[in-house]
């Protein structure tokens, strides 16, 4: 809308300037009125004369045809610019109605959609906030999953800690339990040899 505003605008000022140099172009010709033009005139038969005083019409030489044409006067011309002018301006004001319709119908939209957007603001504003309550409401339960999960990962490391103690005890016992074995068994067999040695002996003497 505001494109079109400045269209019209520049409308009216070119049509103005155009008006202004109509006005300067009417006061040039009045001044030229009385002037001399022997190279545009032609010797005219008494017929085109009015008056003792009258000079004959201005004309224009057509090389198209070969034939002169009569100018319009100064006040023909002046009458002619005139009602352009006239015209010129009853578009002007007609432009500048529309303008200022146009600037109305702005302001009315303006207002129109400033209503809007407060009450979309206010309607955005009720749903911020209700989004930032959520929001939080994550972040809280968020924190709150997050401090049981350093404490489940405690747990862990402490478990893993613990097994891997145990597991060194175990090692370490299975160890013992090992040696041990050996220990008995090297005795029960030095102690079960035993008894073949006596019962040999005594055979044998």
């Amino acid at each position: 809308m505001s494109k079109k505003v400045k269209q019209l605008t520049e409308v009216i000022a070119l049509q103005e300037k155009t008006i202004g140099k109509l006005q300067k172009i009417i006061e040039t010709k009045k001044s030229q009125q009385n002037g001399s033009r022997k190279n545009q005139s032609i010797n005219l038969d008494q017929k085109y004369l009015v008056g003792t005083n009258a000079k004959p019409p201005r004309l224009d030489f057509n090389e198209t045809n070969k034939s002169y044409r009569c100018r319009p006067s100064i006040s023909q011309t002046h009458n002619q610019l005139s009602y352009i002018s006239t015209d010129y301006l009853q578009d002007i004001q007609s432009l500048r109605n529309k303008v200022e319709g146009l600037q109305k119908e702005k302001q009315d939209r303006s207002l129109f959609f400033q209503d809007k957007e407060n009450q979309d603001y206010n309607n955005n504003s009720s749903k911020i906030e209700i989004l930032q309550n959520q929001i939080k409401d994550r972040e809280s339960t968020i924190n709150a999953l997050q401090e049981e999960l350093d404490q489940e990962k405690q747990i862990r490391l402490q478990t893993q800690q613990d097994l891997k103690q145990q597991r060194s005890i175990w090692n370490k016992m299975y160890s013992e339990l090992q040696n041990e074995i050996k220990t008995l068994k090297s005795e029960l067999r030095a102690f079960s040899s035993q008894p073949k040695k006596r019962s040999n002996q005594l055979f044998f003497s």
